[in-house]
């Protein structure tokens, strides 16, 4: 997948002002725009079923990550200011370095070494 924005033209729907490499780290999609999600890989160490964890990106330059909820309260006390509407999903290295290696590769062009 190529770039969107790649021309340098501002992001729709981020804001911010902490900035890394030009790009703004805050973002502020619209919470009445509508949602679509885009799959985009799954843990390549799970079995062969729709049910693993898995990455999609959203229409609202967003992402999100299906994972094993982790809802007990002791989990939850750790976690910083999560508010109650919020969730934790829990994934393994595996998946976040094929995750980091996919989207710098996507977002980058660049092939990280393993």
């Amino acid at each position: 997948m190529k770039n969107p924005d790649s021309d340098g033209s501002p992001v729709q729907g981020v804001s911010g002002n902490r900035r890394t490499g030009g790009r703004d780290l805050v973002q502020s999609p619209d919470d009445n725009s509508p949602l679509t999600l885009t799959f985009v890989l799954k843990d390549p160490g799970s079995l062969q079923d729709d049910q693993c964890p898995s990455l999609y990106r959203t229409s609202r330059r967003t992402w999100i990550i299906q994972a094993d909820r982790r809802d007990e309260p002791d989990v939850r006390a750790q976690a910083r200011a999560l508010a109650p509407h919020e969730g934790l999903g829990e994934v393994t290295d595996d998946f976040m370095d094929v995750i980091a290696r996919t989207y710098v590769k996507e977002r980058y062009g660049l092939d990280i070494p393993g």
